[in-house]
């Protein structure tokens, strides 16, 4: 009984934490532990997505939610990016510096063309 308690307490912690929108691309790292570690977004730019307004919301959960919550620095978390479906961009380089990362990931948006997408079957 008290295990369940303090998992219920734990899970609703982490739900409060997900929830707090105060992040943006640009917000600084709020992770406190890191490891060693590069971290590769692959973008799905694909037809699969139908509209460019669902491929934005796709960059924008990434810019809002994602990218905020890595401890990104020299050393431990470096990101690389890519788009997959369109013209796309691959940003090969792995980045430690947050504004860069978030410059990245308006060239990728900027060229994606929705019109040419095509269709990626998935693969095991």
């Amino acid at each position: 009984m008290m295990l369940q308690l303090v998992l219920h307490t734990l899970y609703l912690f982490g739900i409060v934490r997900l929830c707090d929108a105060g992040f943006s691309c640009t917000s600084t790292d709020s992770n406190e532990h890191s490891c060693t570690r590069d971290v590769i977004l692959a973008i799905d730019a694909t037809s699969n997505m139908a509209t460019k307004e669902n491929i934005r919301a796709e960059f924008d959960f990434i810019e809002n939610w994602i990218i905020p919550r890595l401890d990104i620095r020299k050393g431990f978390v470096s990101v690389g990016m890519t788009t997959y479906g369109t013209g796309s961009t691959t940003i090969y380089d792995f980045n430690c510096n947050r504004n860069q990362i978030c410059d990245n990931m308006e060239k990728l948006w900027n060229n994606v063309d929705i019109e040419s997408a095509n269709n990626v079957p998935l693969s095991r």
